[in-house]
C-alpha cells in the first residue's frame, strides 16, 4: 500500500514544556498546511506517549501547567485543558 501524500502532514514542535519531576514533556505546534495544530506528551527520553492532532484548529502556540492540568492554546483562540492524572493522558504504564 502506497502512502497518499495529501493525507500526510509534517509537524513541527514549536513549544516544549518540562513536566515536574523529570517525567517528560508537553509539546505543541503546527502542521505543514497552516491550518493544523497539535499537542502531546513525550516521556523522559522524548518518546511519544500521546498526541492530539486537529486538522482545522490552527497551530497550538502555548502550554501551561496548573496543578495536574495542562492548558493548550491555539493561535485561533481554541483552548483545551487536559487532566494529566487521567489514565488516557498520563504516562503509559
Amino acid at each position: 500500500m502506497q502512502a497518499e501524500p495529501d493525507y500526510v502532514s509534517h509537524v513541527d514542535i514549536t513549544v516544549q514544556q518540562d513536566l515536574p519531576g523529570g517525567t517528560g514533556y508537553l509539546v505543541c505546534g503546527e502542521g505543514s498546511y497552516g491550518s493544523e495544530g497539535f499537542f502531546g506528551r513525550l516521556d523522559a527520553v522524548k518518546r511519544l506517549i500521546w498526541v492530539v492532532y486537529l486538522e482545522n484548529c490552527n497551530p497550538f502556540v502555548s502550554v501551561s501547567i496548573k496543578s495536574a492540568r495542562a492548558i493548550f492554546a491555539s493561535s485561533s483562540g481554541v483552548v483545551i485543558t487536559v487532566n494529566l492524572e487521567a489514565p488516557e493522558f498520563g504516562i503509559d504504564r
